[in-house]
């Protein structure tokens, strides 16, 4: 375990994590403290507890939109598949009832044949 020194919006916080994952805790910090600065101009100065609040509330509805994003693109992805689908059961059956037709041709054309002899 690593424990790491992060600052979100001019309050420092340390905060352990897995060998491995400081990168990835320092990007997510930045963003959080990204966040927070972006929210704290508009609103004054929130105290620390309202300033996290208003960050996690508003990663939260972002995060909301994106489930919905991925759920939608989850359906979209689900019935082009089944239109792909159902296009491709469409093409196989025209191409078996085609190539039934030519084999009944050539049935009636042999057939034809053996009569004449």
């Amino acid at each position: 375990m690593t424990t790491l020194r992060i600052t979100i919006a001019g309050h420092d916080y340390d905060v352990a994590c897995d060998d491995g994952q400081e990168m990835h805790l320092k990007a997510l910090a930045r963003t959080l403290d990204t966040r927070a600065r972006a929210l704290s101009e508009p609103f004054g100065k929130p105290d620390e507890a309202q300033l996290l609040m208003l960050t996690a509330l508003m990663l939260t509805d972002e995060l909301q939109d994106a489930t919905r994003a991925l759920e939608q693109l989850r359906h979209d992805i689900h019935h082009s598949s089944q239109s792909f689908e159902t296009n491709k059961q469409i093409e196989l059956e025209n191409a078996v009832t085609s190539t039934i037709h030519d084999i009944a041709s050539r049935i009636e054309a042999i057939a034809g044949q053996l009569e004449r002899v």
